[in-house]
């Protein structure tokens, strides 16, 4: 009981670093935000880079020290019985009090928040509304219930306090202009957080978490950050995540070498993490 029951191979190819990973994409990201990208192809490069979607430890209030669940970002996640547009992500951030689901809507980013009167154009306007009535959905107690139910959340103990997060427009467009500044903070609501495209960045304490698709079955990776380690600590909680061999072998990012390792030590870390006897170190890790 007292014991490690686990064995690391010491001399196995390395993940990618977190600096590394960083350096990347502070090249990437600008390069295709300069390029006109649609919002088709804003939300491929953040499924496949999670670590630059904000709300992982929250974003309203002190960053939490708990992991989200289940250690990934959900692309495009169903509120199930809502019929209408889907969040584009979604982080299940909690805390020791609340449990914090995070929705986040993005735009394309060539899209403005004014027009040249200062007030808001129907594009702001649409995508605002659109948080609005994901914010009914979740004041009903039984679309609660069922949103816990439906995604295997094992803290229904917990506070459930949704935040919303809406990533639009450029920088540039109010950078220089002080009314402009102001006027874009008065226009969200309570838990309700505005962001610029430019305030994106590689967060080093998500490199660990994936991307994953909610389905009936379970949730399904859709990819895997090149800084995966493998270790007793690689999963926070019991759920299991379907296709990570799938993804790590799909990642362009990890090298040959790094991807047939992974591919051959997953299925013991998954077992092993399955049991959970013994002790383990967080700093173990392959």
């Amino acid at each position: 009981m007292f014991e490690k029951r686990y064995t690391i191979i010491a001399d196995s190819p390395r993940p990618m670093s977190s600096d590394d990973y960083a350096k990347y994409l502070r090249v990437a990201w600008p390069e295709l935000l300069n390029g006109n990208p649609s919002e088709c192809q804003i939300q491929n490069f953040l499924e496949q880079h999670p670590a630059m979607i904000p709300g992982a430890f929250s974003v309203i209030g002190g960053p939490s020290g708990h992991a989200p669940f289940p250690d990934a970002v959900i692309s495009q996640p169903e509120l199930y019985g809502y019929q209408r547009r889907k969040p584009d992500f979604m982080w299940i951030s909690k805390n020791s009090l609340t449990l914090n689901p995070v929705l986040i809507e993005i735009e394309a980013p060539d899209k403005k928040m004014f027009r040249k009167n200062g007030t808001p154009t129907a594009e702001f306007t649409q995508a605002k509304n659109q948080i609005s009535e994901w914010k009914v959905w979740f004041s009903k107690p039984e679309n609660q219930i069922a949103f816990l139910k439906n995604y295997s959340i094992p803290f229904n103990r917990l506070k459930l306090e949704p935040h919303y997060v809406l990533i639009y427009g450029r920088r540039e467009e109010y950078e220089n202009d002080e009314h402009l500044t102001r006027l874009r903070s008065e226009h969200m609501g309570e838990n309700e957080v505005l962001m610029s495209f430019d305030r994106l960045h590689f967060d080093s304490n998500s490199d660990q978490f994936t991307s994953v698709r909610h389905k009936p079955s379970g949730y399904e990776v859709l990819h895997v950050p090149p800084t995966l380690r493998l270790g007793p600590a690689m999963f926070s909680y019991d759920q299991r995540l379907n296709g990570l061999r799938e993804a790590v072998g799909k990642n362009p990012l990890i090298s040959n070498d790094r991807k047939q390792f992974m591919l051959e030590r997953l299925p013991y870390w998954e077992r092993v993490n399955s049991e959970r006897r013994g002790i383990y170190s967080q700093a173990d890790c392959e």
